[in-house]
This record gives C-alpha cells, sequence and structure tokens, in this order.
C-alpha cells in the first residue's frame, strides 16, 4: 500500500463549497452533532453568503481612528 505524502495532501484542492443558503444551513443543522471543531457549526450560528458580504462590507468600510 502506497501512502500519499503530507505535503501532497495539503496542497490539494479542494472542491468548491458552492454558496451558503437556508436549505444548506437547515442541512448542517439536522447534522451539526457530526461537526467537529467550529463551534459555530456546531451550535448553528452560519451566516448565508448574502448575510456575510453584507457585514463584509460594513466592516471594510469602517474608518479606523
Amino acid at each position: 500500500m502506497s501512502l500519499r505524502n503530507w505535503n501532497d495532501l495539503v496542497r490539494e484542492d479542494y472542491p468548491e463549497m458552492g454558496p451558503v443558503t437556508k436549505e444548506t444551513i437547515d442541512k448542517i443543522n439536522k447534522n451539526r452533532h457530526r461537526f467537529r471543531g467550529g463551534m459555530r457549526i456546531s451550535t448553528g450560528r452560519i451566516w448565508k453568503d448574502d448575510e456575510y458580504e453584507k457585514r463584509r462590507r460594513k466592516v471594510l468600510n469602517t474608518q479606523l481612528p
């Protein structure tokens, strides 16, 4: 059995996740007990793409002191 080098695995391109929609969030919430590591995901606090972009624009347009 031939194992791949870990450097190859780290640099591997993963498939695009696609847009985060209400349906995506519903599926995640249904199976949230299977997710590990991300507290936001495991507690169901997920932003849809449009909510994220709105927040991102607001933060980027905030003037620094």
